[in-house]
């Protein structure tokens, strides 16, 4: 009897013991199954409706954020003028001094933080935000160990590469989940880049033009593989002729420039005499008078032709390289953009997609002509 009833107790434990197993292994189970984490893009409602989207950065990192992100302070300013796009400026607590110098960024009444290369933890950490968006390379790894300690997430997106920004402008979309606006300004900035290459795309290379762009601020330095600007001469139909150097941005000397005898010749502006709150094209003007001048380049082809002009660098380089292009494009083969004004449509970035007025000068000569375009072929849905 003694026997049956402890084979009975052992029994009943074990049959407790299996049952605590199940009930463990089916709980677990569901907590796995509702993880919140989700690659690629936002999850459903996990343990206690947290949510979260996980990206891949600029660095190669895999990134969760914690949704709604509401509060975000930006270092990087073509991330800025990124958020803007997406119509989330009210969500920026606090930026970089370089982001707050920027006039048609309207963010010098933000909480500023120090430099985008070297910023103020502390006061970072005051704005409690959620997320701090840098460049890929700058600051170094000690901003995630500054900031971990405050909860604070890094998400480290360039935007100045031409060869990324939809894919940077749709991480960002993700985590701001904004990506219907994403997709509207993609297909708009698409719309654009497309009419170009259908443009050009009969252009014979007998016929391209030989194209040389300089620093506006140092003479003699030029751009090549590697660089925004080479891309922008390429994708407008043009030969850059310092695209077999080996570095990104060479130095060249008036010999050589006079040797490879360019077409044409475009001036890259760094704001000295062109941009948001320049208000005439006095500067511009004597810029282009002292290329056209200068002996070294007078026996080239593009002055003699009366082919020299001047852009700002934002044009030619970062998120605004598609309009860039179009000016460009313009400028080598005005015959086959004759109804296109490339103001236009920088007109209707700054109004459509910033939000903000437009104004300045960003190219000389000026367009004078009124186009077909100029009535809104390429307006996108607003921001």
């Amino acid at each position: 009897m003694a026997l049956r009833a402890r084979s009975r107790k052992a029994l009943t434990t074990l049959q407790v013991s299996l049952v605590v197993f199940v009930i463990v292994v089916l709980v677990a189970a569901a907590l796995i199954l509702a993880a919140p984490t989700f690659m690629g893009g936002p999850s459903e409602e996990g343990i206690e409706g947290v949510r979260t989207v996980t990206i891949t950065d600029s660095a190669g990192r895999n990134v969760t954020v914690t949704l709604p992100v509401e509060r975000v302070v930006v270092l990087n300013t073509d991330a800025a003028e990124a958020m803007c796009i997406l119509g989330s400026r009210d969500r920026i607590v606090g930026v970089s001094d370089t982001v707050a110098s920027k006039d048609y960024l309207h963010m010098e009444n933000l909480t500023t933080v120090g430099s985008w290369r070297d910023p103020n933890y502390e006061a970072i950490a005051e704005l409690k935000p959620q997320i701090v968006i840098s460049y890929a390379r700058w600051p170094g790894s000690e901003l995630e160990e500054m900031l971990t300690p405050f909860n604070i997430t890094v998400v480290r997106l360039d935007f100045y590469k031409p060869e990324t920004f939809d894919s940077d402008l749709t991480k960002l979309a993700m985590i701001l989940e904004r990506e219907d606006v994403a997709s509207s300004f993609i297909s708009w900035k698409r719309s654009i880049m497309d009419m170009v290459e259908d443009r050009l795309m009969d252009l014979q290379p007998e016929e391209k033009v030989k194209v040389y762009v300089e620093f506006g601020s140092r003479q003699w330095k030029t751009f090549s593989q590697g660089s925004a600007t080479h891309q922008a001469i390429v994708a407008a139909g043009g030969i850059n002729i310092a695209e077999g150097f080996n570095v990104s941005y060479p130095e060249v000397s008036a010999e050589w420039v006079l040797e490879q005898n360019p077409d044409v010749i475009v001036i890259a502006d760094y704001g000295r005499v062109s941009g948001y709150s320049v208000e005439d094209y006095a500067g511009m003007e004597q810029l282009w008078e002292d290329t056209c001048n200068r002996l070294e380049l007078m026996e080239t082809n593009a002055v003699k032709n009366g082919r020299v002009y001047i852009v700002n660098s934002k044009l030619l380089g970062g998120m605004r390289t598609f309009i860039g292009e179009l000016y460009l494009a313009k400028w080598f083969y005005p015959e086959r953009f004759q109804d296109v004004d490339p103001e236009a449509v920088l007109r209707d970035y700054f109004e459509l997609w910033l939000g903000v007025e437009y104004r300045g000068v960003y190219a000389y000569p000026p367009f004078t002509e009124t186009t077909s375009f100029k009535q809104g072929t390429f307006r996108g849905v607003s921001a």
